[in-house]
């Protein structure tokens, strides 16, 4: 039976509605356009309508009742108000042609207004009454000014990101706003006046050139700041450039400055390359020191300096620019990834082989057992893996000899982005070019030269004076009670303090390691000697035993925990028990081959029994910490049967045999393939050695004849491709690798309701939650976001992407694991029917 109002309304608008919605909730969530809500008297409280509206429409008498009203993706230009609304509380005019907005008239009810994605140039919030205005999103409009000049007692989140907001202001108080979302806008300033419940306030990807200081006053609720992506100047880089919030660090550093401001005068360099290409000299020769032919071998590392009267035009009235000469002896490859960080200025000294072979024969009896030569690929790719973001500069060293041709606009490009110059310590030959070169990228780091707090000079002062009674290192709770609050520190402002010291070198801190976090290594010089003191060549002697006689003779101070705890938190040692007596093994220093006749036989009737399980092979270069750190991960579960490249172990009853043939760049694994639980030790094993292997180039086989490459696999397994080609070009069963992988598991079968399944996706992730998502799980979706998409056509987007290439049930898995409670919300109907997503309106 016909409905007279419903009738009333498809007459005013020149529509046919589809239906009636069940509720209010499926009303705004339903796919379907041009449905209506009724309340018990018959009277229609909510419309949902769709594209064919278009032109200009006027609500009036006729639409007094309503409490909801959705227009969406129309075509409509202009909505015009002819009469007070006061039951509405929400309206959805998103995605429409929008030119002009204003409400003249009274809203008393209406709580939440959505006005995304439309060409509006201007927006007028100044309505008689909006006083419960709770929510407006304004994301996406080509407003430029925007001003909140009426009392908004209500509003508690405002977003307005996306636009090119060139002015924003408050001049009213907002005592309930919660949430504040600018980012992406073109803002230069930021200024927010009378919010004092605010807590989350996202401005990134602004053009913000300062953050005003006494905003850490005003916001006394926030929790969470977001600033990622501004040019700001007045906050180092370190604190606020990061995807995380910030606003904890950032009020801790101005809370400092407020106390007194410093120039950092500090920042660090570091050396490295090959085994006598001339790293000393070249330092030297900066400090205007003379040049020694004879130059004796840098073991480990040397730390010095260097200051205003070497680098003269750098930016700051002086000039402490720690310097980090590091050996180039392979023995000490796998150490030095205990200094080599992030915001350091590096240079890497290079040469010809043929030009170092001279100092080689000269002294070859004091040089070291185990002297290799590197490329230029590998050591920028060991600089890069461990300082993603840090300038370097390619200096080769000895030019007086004739310049070896290298491809140096290949250099210059991503992954490297290093510098090229040419140098010779002997002649002083492009001496001044290498100083501007140095002051240039000096003056461009983002810690050096900046403002301060000028408490952390009397931390300084005291870490000097712990240094001075040779303390090396101590907890985080020592640093925070004996040295910041004697300092002054602000309680909570110690993480941008140890930030700043660590990246200017002053000490050694690792704060993302689980096991080092609560360490401080207040004097680096001590850390390197006592790492080198017992990591040289003496082991070699021993087979790399360290026991406890051996540490008591070359540090008879030593702090066994926690230098040994050091060690085995960077898996360079493993530790051996046994009745007699307590040792460690250092695997860099373990002999060639097995040690004695018994070891090899047993290694000999154990590879009998198992099979090949796969080979991960390096296609450029085996990263130096790879064995070293397998080695120590797995040295404890071998009974003695291990070498320096390879060893037999039992985990779980089950046989591993580990081998790595340097020649070929290539680690075979075996082990007894008919045992349960075998192919998960072959997957445990090849994540650890991806984890090794970092950004490395690696490839992987299970016959040894056809390989393909790691990182392609992994993308195809989680698209749940039938088949891969080769390198060699042969087309592969993706079957063969399954058991290296976590393959996700589901249930049902049958595709989900993709329906249900969008109305889960929308109700699990926010805009920045769904990028996020992409990001990490479906990057060739995310790639294809445009900047201006609004969240249901990313989630049509990554559902189509998802079905093209059979991965919704990945999809459903990785939904499960980001958002459990909601999942079991939606589970019941998800795999009920089948509908084709692609069929059905956009919702």
């Amino acid at each position: 039976m016909p409905i007279p109002s419903v009738q009333a309304l498809e007459q005013h608008l020149n529509i046919s509605f589809s239906g009636e919605a069940p509720d209010r909730h499926q009303l705004r969530r339903s796919p379907y356009r041009n449905t209506y809500l009724l309340d018990d008297q018959g009277q229609v409280v909510g419309l949902h309508l769709g594209e064919e509206m278009e032109g200009s429409l006027e609500l009036g008498e006729a639409f007094t009742d309503l409490k909801l009203l959705k227009i969406k993706s129309s075509r409509l230009r202009e909505v015009i108000f002819k009469v007070d609304l006061p039951a509405l509380d929400l309206l959805d005019l998103s995605e429409c042609g929008l030119e002009s907005f204003q409400l003249p008239y009274r809203f008393p009810r209406l709580k939440i207004l959505i006005l995304h994605h439309n060409p509006l140039p201007r927006v007028n919030l100044e309505g008689p009454e909006l006083a419960a205005l709770e929510i407006v999103d304004l994301s996406y409009c080509p407003l430029t000014q925007l001003r909140l000049s009426r009392p908004l007692p209500r509003l508690g989140y405002f977003y307005a990101y996306g636009c090119p907001l060139e002015a924003f202001s408050t001049d009213q108080n907002l005592p309930e706003l919660q949430v504040l979302e600018l980012r992406k806008t073109s803002l230069q300033t930021i200024q927010l006046e009378s919010c004092p419940r605010i807590e989350r306030l996202d401005l990134s990807g602004l053009q913000l050139q300062t953050f005003p200081p006494d905003m850490i006053h005003k916001l006394p609720a926030l929790l969470t700041l977001v600033l990622k992506d501004n040019p700001i100047q007045n906050i180092p880089p370190e604190l606020f450039d990061k995807d995380e919030g910030v606003w904890e660090s950032v009020r801790d550093y101005f809370l400092e400055l407020e106390k007194g401001q410093i120039i950092n005068e500090r920042a660090k360099l570091i050396l490295v390359g090959n085994g006598r290409v001339g790293k000393t000299s070249l330092y030297k020769r900066l400090r205007g020191l003379d040049f020694d032919n004879h130059e004796p071998y840098t073991h480990g590392i040397k730390i010095g300096r260097l200051e205003k009267k070497d680098l003269p035009e750098a930016k700051t009235e002086n000039l402490q620019f720690n310097v980090w000469d590091f050996g180039g002896q392979e023995i000490f490859y796998a150490t030095h990834q205990f200094f080599l960080t992030d915001g350091a200025l590096y240079i890497l000294a290079w040469t010809d082989e043929q030009n170092v072979i001279p100092h080689r024969e000269r002294d070859k009896e004091t040089l070291p057992f185990d002297e290799k030569w590197q490329s230029c690929e590998y050591w920028l790719d060991t600089i890069r893996r461990r300082a993603a973001t840090s300038p370097i500069v390619m200096v080769q060293t000895h030019s007086d000899k004739g310049k070896t041709p290298i491809d140096e606009v290949a250099f210059t490009k991503d992954p490297y982005r290093a510098e090229c110059l040419n140098f010779s310590a002997l002649k002083k030959y492009g001496l001044e070019e290498l100083k501007e070169t140095l002051t240039q990228k000096l003056n461009g780091l983002a810690m050096y030269g900046a403002e301060f707090p000028k408490t952390y000079e009397q931390v300084i002062a005291k870490i000097e004076y712990h240094k001075n009674a040779d303390e090396g290192m101590i907890s985080r709770q020592e640093f925070i009670n004996k040295i910041c609050r004697e300092a002054n520190i602000n309680e909570g402002g110690e993480a941008s303090l140890l930030d700043y010291l660590d990246k200017t070198g002053l000490i050694i801190y690792y704060p993302e390691h689980p096991k080092l976090k609560d360490k401080i290594y207040i004097n680096p010089d001590w850390l390197t000697r006592q790492v080198y003191s017992l990591i040289n060549n003496a082991l070699h002697d021993t087979q790399g035993k360290i026991t406890e006689a051996y540490l008591k003779e070359k540090l008879p101070h030593y702090q066994e925990a926690e230098l040994i705890e050091l060690f085995k938190a960077f898996e360079l040692i493993f530790e051996v028990e046994n009745e007699k007596e307590r040792y460690w093994i250092a695997p860099q220093y373990l002999p060639d081959d097995l040690p004695d006749e018994r070891a090899q036989e047993f290694f000999d009737q154990l590879f009998e029994m198992v099979s090949l399980g796969f080979v991960f092979r390096f296609s450029s270069f085996v990263p130096d910490n790879v064995m070293v750190n397998f080695l120590s991960r797995y040295g404890s579960l071998s009974k003695k049967n291990y070498w320096k490249n390879g060893l037999s172990f039992t985990k779980d009853r089950i046989p591993c045999i580990v081998k790595y043939q340097e020649d070929e760049k290539s680690i075979f694994v075996y082990t007894d393939l008919n045992k349960e639980g075998s192919k998960a030790l072959l997957k445990e094993v090849c994540q650890a050695f991806s984890e090794f292997g970092k950004n490395a180039r690696a490839e992987i086989s299970v016959d040894n004849q056809h390989f393909v490459r790691y990182d392609k696999l992994k993308d195809w397994i989680k698209k749940e491709a039938p088949v891969i080609e080769s390198l060699e070009g042969n087309i592969l069963k993706m079957a063969d690798f399954d058991f290296l992988f976590e393959i996700p598991t589901i249930k049902a079968l049958k595709t989900p309701n993709q329906a249900n399944l969008f109305y889960l996706i929308e109700q699990a992730f926010d805009d920045s939650g769904l990028k996020d998502f992409c990001f990490r799980y479906f990057n060739k979706v995310y790639g294809s976001f445009g900047s201006d998409s609004d969240k249901p056509p990313k989630i049509r987007a990554l559902i189509t992407y998802c079905r093209q290439h059979a991965q919704l049930p990945y999809l459903t898995e990785k939904i499960k694991e980001e958002r459990p409670k909601m999942y079991a919300q939606y589970e019941k109907v998800l795999w009920i029917g089948d509908p084709d997503f692609s069929d059905q309106p956009q919702p």
